[in-house]
């Protein structure tokens, strides 16, 4: 589950960088579009990075605030299909869902919790 989660979390913040470099290719000008494309790419570099770094701990608010964001950003995903039909908003989808899906595995009981 681990692996499969860092997978998802690298594959969507390769995404977003790849997006974020190719903002000027896309958009030529000074736009709110533009903004809005590099705007979207660094959350989802943000959203993999977080995932990146949340998916080793076992505090029980790690595990809340990787689902809430996960949820948050899926949402956000879903949005972005209905207004964009572009092939990088599928794959989006797809990326967040799978990280959504495998962020559902709850945190082990830590020792210090095992003692008390």
């Amino acid at each position: 589950m681990k692996r499969t989660r860092c997978i998802f979390a690298v594959f969507l913040t390769l995404l977003g960088v790849a997006l974020l470099a190719y903002t000027p290719v896309f958009y030529h000008a000074f736009s709110p579009a533009a903004l809005s494309f590099v705007g979207s790419s660094l959350l989802w570099v943000f959203l993999g990075t977080t995932n990146l770094l949340l998916v080793g701990r076992r505090e029980l608010w790690t595990y809340v605030v990787g689902l809430i964001s996960n949820a948050a950003g899926l949402a956000v995903a879903v949005a972005m299909i209905w207004t964009l039909r572009e092939f990088h908003s599928y794959l989006r989808v797809i990326l967040i869902a799978g990280l959504f899906i495998f962020s559902l595995d709850p945190p082990a009981r830590s020792t210090r919790q095992a003692i008390e």
